[in-house]
C-alpha cells in the first residue's frame, strides 16, 4: 500500500532542500530563467497529495479556525473586484496555497524529531549555497548563474557597490531568505550539551559566515532584523547560561566588521540615507499612512492590488507586510489574520518561547522583522515554518492533555 504520508515528507524535504538555491537549478539544468521552477512544482503537488490523501480535512480538524482565513479571502475577493485590478486575483490564489499548506502539514501529524529535521536541512542548503556564494563574488571560484544581480548601482560617494546575492536576483532577495535562517546556529549552539565539540564548533563557524554573508549583500532590513532578533533571543534566554557564547560570538563579529570596514560604510551610508522624499524610502512611509486613509473611506481594503501614492505619483509594490496585508484585506482582514495565528502572536507579545520552540520561532520573527520594510509573506519557505508551528503547537496540546489525564 502507498504510503502518502511518506510521499508528502519526501516532497516537504525535497523543497525545502532546493529552495535556497532559487532559480539556479533550472538556470543550469534547463537554461530556464523563471521566479517559480521545480519549487512552485513541488508545493503543487503537496497540495494535490494532501487533499486527495485528506491530510487537509484532518488538519482541518485539529484546528477548527478556518472562517477567519475564509473572511480574509472575501474581503481580499471583494476588494479586488472593486479596485478593478483583476491580475492581482494569482496573488489570492497563491494565499489559498499556503492557508492549505498549514492544513496539510499539520494533517501529518510530524514529531518534534521530524519538524527539526526539515529546518536543519533547508540550514544546511542555505550553508553550502551561502558558501560557494562567497567563494564566487571573491573570483575564487566560478560560478554559472551566481551573484548575476543586474541591480548592482553606482553611489556618488561609495561608487560601484556589488552585493553578494547569490543565486537570487538581488540583494533584497538574497537577504530575506537569510532572513529565515541567519540565527539559527546560535539557536542550536545554545542547545548544546557541550560548547567545545564538533556540532559546536561547525555551527560557530557558520553562523560567522552567514554573518559575513548578511555583511556583503549590505541589506539595511536584514541588519535590523540580526540586531532586533539577537535582542528577541537574548531575553527569551536571560535564565541560561549563554553569556560567555555572547560575548565570544560578539567579539569575532566586531573582529569580522573591523575586518570589512568598506562594507560596514556601504550599510552605514544606506541607513544615513533615509529618506522619505526619495523612492525607496518614501513609498513605505507614503503607502502605509495613504493606505490608512484609504480604509476609512473602504475599510473592506482592495485586495492585492498595488497602492497608488499620490504624492510620488508612481504604482509601486508599498515595500511592508504591514501595509500589503492592511491594503489587501481591511481592518477586518487585518484581524481576522491576527485571531487565525494568534499562538504565534502570543509567542512574540509574552516572550513564551520554550528552548525546544526557538529553532521555529526566531527564524519567523526574524522574518517578519525584515518584511516591516518589504513585502515578502508571498516567500513559500516562510509558510513552511508556519505551518511547523500549528504543528509543534498540536504536540503541546496532546502532551498538555496526556499530562492532565495522568
Amino acid at each position: 500500500m502507498i504510503n502518502y504520508n511518506k510521499i508528502l515528507c519526501t516532497l516537504c524535504s525535497l523543497f525545502l532542500a532546493l529552495y535556497p538555491w532559487g532559480s539556479w537549478i533550472e538556470l543550469n539544468l534547463f537554461n530556464i530563467e523563471t521566479n517559480r521552477g521545480i519549487s512552485s512544482f513541488i508545493m503543487i503537488l503537496i497540495i494535490i497529495i494532501g487533499i486527495l490523501n485528506g491530510n487537509f480535512t484532518h488538519g482541518l480538524r485539529l484546528y477548527n479556525k478556518i472562517k477567519y482565513l475564509v473572511i480574509f479571502i472575501v474581503f481580499c475577493t471583494l476588494g479586488t473586484l472593486i479596485s478593478g485590478q483583476l491580475n492581482s486575483s494569482f496573488t489570492i490564489l497563491s494565499f489559498i496555497t499556503y492557508f492549505m499548506l498549514i492544513f496539510i502539514i499539520l494533517g501529518l501529524n510530524l514529531s518534534l524529531l521530524q519538524i527539526s529535521n526539515f529546518i536543519k536541512l533547508i540550514f544546511y542548503s542555505t550553508s553550502l549555497m551561502v558558501i560557494i556564494s562567497i567563494l564566487d563574488y571573491h573570483d575564487l571560484i566560478s560560478i554559472s548563474g551566481l551573484n548575476n544581480s543586474k541591480f548592482n548601482n553606482f553611489d556618488k560617494t561609495l561608487g560601484w557597490i556589488n552585493d553578494l546575492t547569490g543565486p537570487f536576483n538581488s540583494r533584497t532577495h538574497f537577504a530575506n531568505h537569510l532572513s529565515l535562517v541567519i540565527l539559527l546556529p546560535l539557536v542550536y549552539l545554545s542547545n548544546e550539551k557541550k560548547y567545545f565539540s564538533v556540532k559546536s564548533f561547525f555551527n560557530f563557524i557558520v553562523f560567522l559566515i552567514i554573518i559575513y554573508a548578511a555583511i556583503l549583500c549590505h541589506s539595511r532590513s536584514l541588519s535590523v532584523s540580526i540586531f532586533l532578533t539577537f535582542l528577541l533571543f537574548l531575553i527569551i534566554n536571560l535564565k541560561s547560561n549563554l553569556f560567555k557564547l555572547i560575548t565570544l560570538t560578539t567579539l569575532f563579529l566586531l573582529i569580522i566588521i573591523n575586518l570589512n570596514t568598506d562594507f560596514f560604510e556601504i550599510v552605514f551610508h544606506r541607513f544615513s540615507s533615509f529618506d522619505i522624499s526619495n523612492d525607496n524610502d518614501g513609498i513605505r512611509y507614503t503607502s502605509f499612512f495613504q493606505t490608512l486613509n484609504n480604509l476609512t473611506d473602504n475599510p473592506i481594503g482592495y485586495g492585492f492590488s498595488a497602492p497608488y501614492s499620490e504624492s510620488l505619483e508612481i504604482v509601486k509594490d508599498v515595500h511592508s507586510n504591514i501595509t500589503y496585508v492592511l491594503r489587501a484585506g481591511g481592518f477586518i482582514g487585518f484581524i481576522c489574520l491576527l485571531i487565525f495565528f494568534k499562538h504565534i502572536v502570543k509567542k512574540f507579545i509574552k516572550f513564551r518561547i520554550t528552548k525546544t520552540e526557538q529553532f521555529i520561532y526566531i527564524p519567523i520573527f526574524s522574518f517578519l522583522i525584515f518584511g516591516i520594510s518589504h513585502t515578502n509573506i508571498t516567500t513559500s519557505s516562510f509558510w513552511f515554518f508556519i505551518a511547523f508551528t500549528f504543528s509543534m503547537m498540536h504536540l503541546n496540546y496532546k502532551t498538555n492533555k496526556i499530562y492532565q489525564n495522568k
